[in-house]
């Protein structure tokens, strides 16, 4: 009987131990752990989910980790090595870090339904030039708020604008109540409309360049050595959009 007990019992610790080499040399592969993603607040919700769909299929034992902020606060968290990676906009990056660029993004004006330039399919930064801008906090509100200061710059125009310290997906409330007008990422149309419907009016904007945009990329640092995010980053390298 004791012999019996034991035999299992050493079988069982044999088992353990198998298990934890197995898992051990997966880790070191990057097949089995953990990967942490900072996303900017602007960034649309699914839509990293949607780049990554592949890899998380290809590697179901990795288990992805998400959190949000501004994009300066993801920045400074990834270089103290406290997440893997972060997408956000592409400005103003450190050149030590890697950045794969992901997608860009066309800008539009948000305008209360009453305003005058409200009906117009499209309007120019012109035509914007009296305009009482609201900027958050965030860095798509610090790139929309250079992108305006340029835009109408160029004509000697000195804007008007406003900071809020909320992100820039929540400044579309303010602009509902006559405050002034927003800069929008265009992804977030179908949310902004389902939200608000009538409530706002969007509008084209369009110089002799075109449209602008905001380009987004995802950004690591190339002395991660987490097994995972190698397998991710070079994952990232050949899956570029």
């Amino acid at each position: 009987m004791f012999g019996q007990e034991f035999i299992r019992w050493s079988q069982t610790i044999l088992d353990n131990v198998a298990g934890m080499n197995t898992r051990a040399r997966r880790t070191g592969k990057g097949e089995n752990g953990q990967i942490s993603i900072g996303i900017q607040t602007c960034v649309l919700p699914g839509r990293l989910s949607t780049f990554t769909a592949d890899f998380r299929a290809a590697h179901p034992d990795i288990v992805f980790r998400y959190s949000e902020g501004t994009g300066k606060r993801l920045l400074r968290r990834l270089q103290r090595g406290q997440i893997d990676f972060a997408v956000v906009t592409r400005r103003n990056l450190a050149p030590a870090l890697r950045v794969t660029p992901l997608w860009s993004d066309r800008i539009v004006a948000s305008l209360p339904p009453d305003h005058p330039l409200a009906t117009r399919p499209e309007v120019s930064w012109t035509d914007l030039r009296h305009e009482t801008f609201l900027t958050g906090r965030d860095n798509a509100g610090q790139d929309f708020e250079a992108l305006i200061q340029r835009k109408l710059g160029e004509t000697g125009i000195r804007p008007k604008i406003q900071r809020h310290d909320i992100g820039s997906n929540r400044i579309v409330a303010l602009v509902q109540n006559n405050e002034g007008v927003a800069l929008l990422p265009a992804s977030w149309l179908p949310l902004i409309r389902d939200r608000h419907g009538h409530d706002i009016a969007i509008t084209e904007i369009r110089d002799a360049g075109g449209s602008s945009h905001l380009e987004f990329g995802i950004v690591w640092r190339p002395d991660n050595e987490n097994p995972c995010a190698l397998s991710f980053a070079r994952y990232i390298e050949s899956h570029r959009p």
